[in-house]
């Protein structure tokens, strides 16, 4: 199999990831090898066929040695092991590669034999190492076919650490039909059959495979084959080998134990191991073995997360293994909630994820009515037993086994055929990816329509890219999915039930379709849908309100049906992981409010519905949906222009949440992945990015901000651990002060513009630099008119003087006239003729925007995808570099960053604009205000919105520029003026003033700012005990969390004390306990991260006033 460029997929005998495994695929690096095992393949020899035992009989081998295995652990004593059972030919697995994602054999093996042929004589070879500290004396074999033995015979003494051979001709018995093996056959071989030989273990004297097996090849270094002699137990074996056999051993174990509908003898398909060698680093594949692994780390001590002691099992191999049969990772369809874009009928997100509840050693399906995860689900046995007879080389092209037509059966609430049903389905969508890779579902459906007057929609068939015939009895057809993802990414469907004011939400995927076809629905199947559709006659639903959260309690209540006659109230709760709706609560028509405990376990909240029931038990549609998340720990809110609310809660593993203005939870935002466990502050800046103070996380120590957009995609991240300057020690509170940055022009010149080209009626610079250019033409620009360099055409300036190696910016505006997914490469910029010390800007073949540079024999850059930038768009393009550190940001948003680069020597004679120096690549668009600094920024960001921080560890506040250059620093350690003990929050209030929680100083500090650096003002108390959070009205009243008093304070803008607030008046009930975070609407409602409560409530007006008690200090 080939692999697709730039598709992540398991390779056979290739390169598989599995950090927590510690081994890896067999790869194609050739090195040299102690073999174990006879690699040699001979000319298969056609024999007629004949009694068995008049076949020849096998001379005595010659006996090699693997090295003493012994150690002081070793038990004294013969060790007769039977390592492995090799075959001979082999032949070839299936040579597949997957252009356009589609199976296709590789050129030239169209013709590729892959099993033997009937009659075909087929020669086994049993491997026996003497694995004891004493030589062995003579002993008796015996080979055996189905359990009736066929030869036996004598093998001379094997002296400690030796290795000999046996081995068995037989005629290939097996009825073929083609290329597939129809029946199975077992051979075996038995050392010491009668137990003559007194042994320190008996239990690896034999082995039994399947002839018609899987065939592996596993390779082991030396160190590690030493390190696996030595078993974890003295109960087992000395013997690596005996290792390896035992992980087999179990995956041939829970085959025959998946037994399901679709599998009631259990997965058909067997594997075997038919070599063992010793080899320092990946051999070559040789692509006759079905599968291989390549092992230098053992996986017993901690190479493994997925290693048992107590079965001696390493099931991070045993999953790895299976890919090396064909299987998929089935967690590969699972969904996070945040990458469903799918919206209800309110407009609000559904929060329908998905991930497998009953999942098995795949990661998914389901192993009703099995327990142990570790069994294979049904849809991988069937799918492995729907490749049964055939050798291996495809890769998940199961999936493809759909039937030709399916329809949905749709019944309501009754158990009625619900015709007018609208039936929409939405489908992952190439291209919408998060930016941890994951990819969304849109608010796009891929299938619409409605059940007819029998409740039957039929599914219609997509396209399937052209289909595919697979070698191995799986066609690829048009079916709902179209093209299936053989990895299964887009192989799941989000199916809504509309009708009327009801809507409902399920999850559809392919091994639904799979099982059924397996069965023997193969032309059609029909899937009946119990749904909560309404019968005629119902009652409306009731209409829920907010759902209020305090930690895993939940307060659910609603308005009333407007029906009369309405009996009884259903609640329903749709659950992580799968979202199935359950009926929680059955509630008399007078009761308006529902609590209970949230259930434990999965990320994610829970969506709640409700019906009304009338006294006929007719009952209603589902009522508008109420979304509650768990909270944990939220510590701090703020606010967003459009009313929303953001609420981090760091422990809540998506930690940030948003509600409406009208208090109903939307959501998570962003990705488990970004890893702020430690994260308690939080702030909008002037440019609409979240400010997040980042003091390390459960995994990795760096102390830093960073900043997000407001879907929580990662857009910057300042600092690291330390006390210098820019470092951080447990860095807090976070605020932005000054203007939103623009990335635009036109640009002026300045201090640090060494080119600056507006293309306006000459190509020449504003400082009266020329420009040259050889066809090259100015058009209209976005800025007035721009340079249009088309193929052929160069442009250029002289680079002295125009470009400083040590920092500095290229930045310009660009619109292409092609399209970002056209997989041709385009250069912008260059500067320098070799191929090391230059520096260009480049779009390169696989669609990726790349800023690269070249020191005197290394390549650094950063790259992004713009594969969907269109045509005739603007788009704005800046490379930064400074120290050894360079960037690339696309539209005013940081895309990448590089580390550890060493710039170009020397600058060249010239700069090439909008062409490559010598390549024919050339820009094919318009640039515009062309800049080159020598500063690093974008745009004005040497002057717009600054970030400050509460360096809480160092007792300090530090102030950064958009970009994350440091610009500096105030205070140090103590409680005078200009000190801090432990600074927390900080905010910025209309007049630019910076307002600093001084926490341990129980006071709040008052600093002037200039856009560079801090001056001291003034220090207010106001009886304040461990103050946190801050926020600032448009007034400049100043609210603060003062969290030990377990109250919000409010102070006017001199430090006047004003009013304060022990509990909420939503409706909540409870005073404030350890409140720390708080945002203050234009409308003037309060929302407070009640930490203590595990809650996030509201403060709405008229405000009570009290008496004014203010201290003031300094100023």
């Amino acid at each position: 199999m080939r692999i697709p460029w730039k598709r992540i997929i398991h390779y056979f005998l290739a390169v598989f990831v599995l950090a927590s495994c510690g081994a890896a695929p067999v790869t194609p690096t050739r090195v040299e090898t102690q073999d174990i095992a006879s690699l040699h393949k001979p000319t298969p020899t056609r024999v007629e066929a004949q009694d068995i035992a008049s076949l020849p009989s096998p001379t005595a081998p010659p006996v090699a040695s693997l090295g003493d295995p012994a150690s002081p652990q070793t038990p004294a004593g013969v060790d007769l092991d039977v390592t492995f059972i090799s075959r001979d030919p082999i032949y070839y697995m299936y040579c597949v590669e997957y252009p356009d994602d589609l199976p296709q054999l590789c050129p030239g093996h169209a013709d590729d034999q892959h099993w033997p042929e009937e009659g075909e004589l087929v020669t086994f070879t049993a491997h026996v190492v003497n694995k004891g500290t004493s030589a062995s004396p003579a002993f008796d074999y015996e080979w055996a076919i189905d359990d009736t033995v066929v030869l036996t015979g004598t093998l001379p003494g094997l002296a400690s650490g030796a290795e000999t051979t046996s081995t068995y001709q037989w005629v290939w018995a097996h009825q073929m039909e083609g290329d597939k093996v129809l029946d199975d056959h077992d051979v075996s071989f038995r050392a010491d059959p009668q137990n003559l030989v007194a042994e320190t273990y008996e239990s690896n004297n034999s082995i039994k495979d399947r002839t018609n097996a899987l065939s592996f090849i596993l390779t082991i270094t030396a160190e590690m084959y030493a390190e696996y002699n030595m078993p974890v137990d003295p109960i087992y074996p000395y013997s690596a080998e005996d290792w390896l056999q035992k992980q087999i051993a179990m995956i041939n174990t829970n085959l025959a134990a998946a037994v399901y509908p679709a599998t009631p003898e259990g997965a058909t398909v067997r594997v075997r191991i038919d070599t063992i060698q010793i080899a320092e680093s990946n051999p070559e594949p040789d692509f006759h073995h079905d599968g291989g692994w390549f092992i230098d780390r053992d996986l017993r001590a901690g190479a493994s997360a997925y290693y048992d002691p107590a079965t001696d099992i390493d099931w991070g191999l045993v999953h790895e293994l299976a890919h090396q049969m064909g299987l998929i990772d089935l967690y590969a369809s699972n969904i996070y909630q945040t990458s469903v874009y799918v919206l209800n009928q309110n407009g609000r997100q559904t929060n329908f994820g998905f991930e497998w509840p009953r999942g098995g050693i795949m990661g998914g399906g389901d192993i009703y009515p099995y327990n142990d995860w570790n069994m294979y689900d049904s849809h991988t046995a069937g799918g492995l037993s729907s490749n049964y007879g055939y050798r291996n080389g495809y890769y998940g092209v199961y999936q493809y086994d759909i039937p030709l037509q399916n329809n949905f059966l749709v019944l309501d609430s009754a158990g009625n055929p619900a015709p007018g049903v609208t039936v929409t389905l939405y489908q992952r969508t190439p291209g919408l990816w998060d930016w941890t890779g994951h990819t969304g579902l849109d608010n796009t459906p891929e299938i619409s329509g409605t059940t007819d007057d029998a409740g039957i929609f039929p599914l219609p068939n997509r396209p399937a890219g052209g289909g595919a015939v697979t070698e191995i009895g799986h066609v690829l057809h048009d079916n709902p999915f179209g093209k299936i993802d053989f990895i299964g990414g887009n192989n799941r469907f989000l199916v809504k039930l509309s009708q009327g004011a009801h809507e409902e939400f399920f999850w559809l995927d392919v091994t639904a379709f799979n099982l059924a076809y397996w069965l023997g629905d193969t032309a059609e199947h029909t899937f009946v849908l119990n749904s909560h559709v309404p019968t005629a006659g119902a009652p409306a639903a009731p209409v829920l309100e907010p759902v209020k959260v305090a930690g895993y309690d939940i307060e659910l209540c609603w308005q009333p049906s407007a029906t009369p006659g309405v009996t009884y109230t259903r609640i329903y709760r749709a659950n992580p992981p799968d979202y199935l709706y359950t009926l929680v609560a059955k509630l008399p028509a007078s009761q308006t409010c529902f609590s209970e405990t949230l259930p434990g376990g999965w990320y994610g909240g829970f969506v709640y519905t409700a019906t009304a029931v009338n006294s006929d038990w007719l009952e209603s549609g589902f009522s508008n949906a109420a979304w509650a998340p768990r909270l944990v720990n939220p510590t701090a809110v703020t606010s967003l222009p459009d009313g929303r609310s953001l609420i981090l809660d760091a422990q809540n593993g998506f930690a940030v949440l948003e509600q409406d203005a009208a208090g109903h939870f939307l959501g998570n935002l962003g990705s488990v992945h970004y890893h702020l466990e430690n994260s308690a502050y939080m702030a909008v800046d002037a440019n609409g990015h979240l400010l997040l103070n980042h003091p390390g996380d459960w995994y990795v120590g760096r102390q830093s901000v960073r900043i997000a957009d407001v879907e929580l995609t990662p857009v910057l991240e300042i600092g690291e651990a330390g006390s210098d300057p820019g470092e951080f020690s447990s860095p807090a509170g976070v605020a932005s002060w000054g203007e939103a940055c623009t990335y635009g022009g036109p640009y002026t010149d300045d201090s640090d513009t060494l080119l600056l080209a507006h293309y306006d009626g000459s190509f020449d610079g504003t400082q009266g630099e020329v420009g040259s250019p050889s066809g090259a033409m100015l058009v209209e620009g976005l800025y007035g008119q721009g340079a249009a360099v088309g193929y052929g055409d160069r442009l250029s300036y002289a680079a002295e003087g125009n470009l400083d190696l040590n920092q500095g910016t290229i930045e310009f505006w660009l619109k292409p006239d092609w399209n970002g997914d056209d997989m041709e490469s385009y250069t912008f910029f260059e500067m320098g003729y070799e191929w090391f010390n230059r520096m260009r800007i480049m779009k390169d073949g696989a669609n990726n925007l790349r800023f690269m540079v070249w020191d005197d024999d290394t390549e650094y850059g950063v790259a992004f995808n713009v594969g969907d930038w269109l045509a005739g768009e603007w788009h704005h393009i800046a490379a930064t570099w400074q120290g050894d550190e360079i960037a690339l940001y696309i539209d005013g948003l940081q895309v990448g960053t590089s580390e550890g680069v060493t710039m170009p020597a020397a600058l060249v004679d010239k700069l090439f604009v909008g062409s490559a120096a010598l390549d024919p690549q050339y820009a094919q668009g318009v640039i515009d205000e062309l800049r080159i600094s020598s500063t690093a920024r974008v745009g004005n960001s040497a002057t717009c919105n600054r970030i400050l921080v509460a360096d809480s560890g160092n007792h300090r506040l530090q102030a950064f520029d958009s970009l994350g250059n440091f610009l500096s620093e105030f205070g140090e350690f103590g409680s005078d003026e200009g000190q801090f003990n432990n600074p927390a929050g900080v905010a910025v209030d209309s007049s630019g003033r910076v307002l600093v929680a001084d926490s341990s100083n129980d006071r709040i500090v008052v600093l002037d700012f200039d856009g560079v650096s801090f001056t001291y003002l003034d220090a207010y108390t106001a009886d304040l005990s461990g103050p946190t959070g801050l926020a600032v009205d448009a007034a400049g009243n100043i609210y603060i969390a003062d969290t030990g008093n377990d109250r919000i304070a409010v102070l006017s803008p001199d430090g006047s004390f004003l009013r304060e607030h022990t509990a909420p008046n939503d409706g909540s009930g409870g005073e404030f306990s350890l409140p720390r975070g708080l945002a203050v609407r234009p409308d003037g409602v309060i929302i407070v991260a009640d930490t203590g409560n595990a809650r996030v409530v509201r403060i709405t007006p008229p405000h009570i006033v009290l008496l004014p008690l203010v201290a003031r200090l300094g100023y």
